[in-house]
């Protein structure tokens, strides 16, 4: 089962490709696709899930809320810039941290080396 995020100018599409872990524990991994030429700009590791995606109005980012399964860790905030390959992730942090919020800004590859190693 898939599920289809396309940016406003129908450049781009998110797709959450959904499937079940375990008995009512549904992973919504993400891909990134460019539609005129089908390649693949950005492809989550297969444990993450996507559980929020929001196109900004003029198609030059993808915000997307996301936590690695099963749910150990904090989750993260991730915004995609498909024209560039670039992105961003914001770690979530409790209310009463008193750190600030982590962030990692970097390529698609780097953005990638980061959420393998989480």
């Amino acid at each position: 089962m898939n599920e289809d995020h396309f940016s406003p100018d129908g450049q781009y599409n998110l797709l959450l490709g959904m499937y079940e872990m375990r008995m009512s524990h549904w992973v919504q991994n993400p891909g990134l696709y460019d539609v005129k030429s089908g390649a693949v700009l950005f492809d989550a590791p297969s444990l993450w899930s996507a559980e929020a995606v929001e196109w900004s109005p003029d198609s030059t980012s993808v915000y997307l809320n996301m936590r690695l399964y099963p749910g150990s860790k904090p989750g993260i905030n991730l915004w995609l810039y498909p024209a560039t390959s670039e992105g961003k992730v914001e770690v979530d942090q409790p209310a009463d941290a008193k750190e600030p919020a982590r962030i990692i800004t970097g390529s698609f590859a780097e953005i990638l080396r980061f959420l393998n190693t989480y």
